[in-house]
C-alpha cells in the first residue's frame, strides 16, 4: 500500500502514514493518522458517522523469467462507520473540591 485517504462526513482527517491501532499502550505513542470529528453521530442513521476509506497500491512485479516492471496504481475504496459520542459539561463556579 502506498497511500491512505480518510474522509469522514463530519470532520477532517490528517494522515501522513497509515496510523497504528488504538490501544492503551499505543495511546501514549501517538499516531501519524488522526480524525477530528466536528460533532457526535446522533444525527446520522443508526447513530454512526460514515467514513470513506481509500487505499492505493503501487504495483511492481518480477516474473520467473526475470522480466520486471510496474503497473498503474490500483485503488480500493469502501465506507465504514464509527460511533462518535460527545459529553458536554458546564462549569458554574470554580471550587477547591475534587
Amino acid at each position: 500500500a502506498s497511500m491512505l485517504t480518510l474522509q469522514p462526513k463530519d470532520g477532517t482527517a490528517t494522515c501522513t502514514g497509515f496510523g497504528i491501532p488504538w490501544s492503551e499502550e499505543n495511546d501514549s505513542k501517538g499516531t501519524d493518522c488522526v480524525i477530528v470529528f466536528d460533532r457526535s453521530s446522533a444525527h446520522f442513521k443508526d447513530s454512526v458517522t460514515p467514513v470513506d476509506v481509500k487505499v492505493s497500491y503501487a504495483i511492481t512485479y518480477t516474473a520467473s523469467d526475470g522480466a520486471s516492471g510496474s503497473m498503474d496504481t490500483h485503488t480500493t475504496s469502501t465506507t465504514t462507520t464509527i460511533p462518535v459520542a460527545e459529553i458536554q459539561t458546564i462549569i458554574v463556579r470554580p471550587t477547591d473540591e475534587p
